[in-house]
């Protein structure tokens, strides 16, 4: 019987005690009426906290998966933006190396125009004055 008590008064003490209290504090015409209209009303509340509480942590949860799949996109993205700009550097790279051999060879071309020029004029000049 002791076991019965202890349940008793760990589940539905505390909430017993507030509604003995409330119908004290009131003192309706119909206490009994009073007290079973608060319990289930306490019940009630007690019901609609769970389903807030339980719409919650759903929420929470679908905040959470949202979360992961916006991670997963910037990932993906970074990844992308990563690829692209490698290939693009690979791309200019490569311009800039032709372009550095273009112009290497046409500094070289021009180095030799410049040494015909020279060696025309010194022979010119040479017959000149001989």
């Amino acid at each position: 019987m002791q076991l019965d008590s202890d349940y008793l008064k760990r589940t539905v003490g505390p909430l017993l005690a507030k509604g003995l209290t409330q119908t004290m504090e009131q003192q309706p015409n119909d206490p009994v009426e009073y007290l079973a209209l608060y319990l289930l009303h306490q019940v009630q509340l007690e019901q609609v906290q769970q389903r807030r509480n339980k719409q919650l942590e759903d929420h929470k949860k679908e905040l959470a998966l949202k979360e992961v799949s916006f991670q997963e996109f910037i990932n993906k993205s970074a990844t992308t933006i990563q690829g692209f700009v490698r290939t693009e550097m690979s791309r200019l790279k490569e311009k800039r190396d032709a372009q550095k051999e273009e112009d290497e060879k046409l500094l070289a071309k021009m180095e030799q125009d410049i040494q015909g020029l020279f060696s025309f004029l010194f022979v010119t000049i040479f017959y000149c004055f001989a």
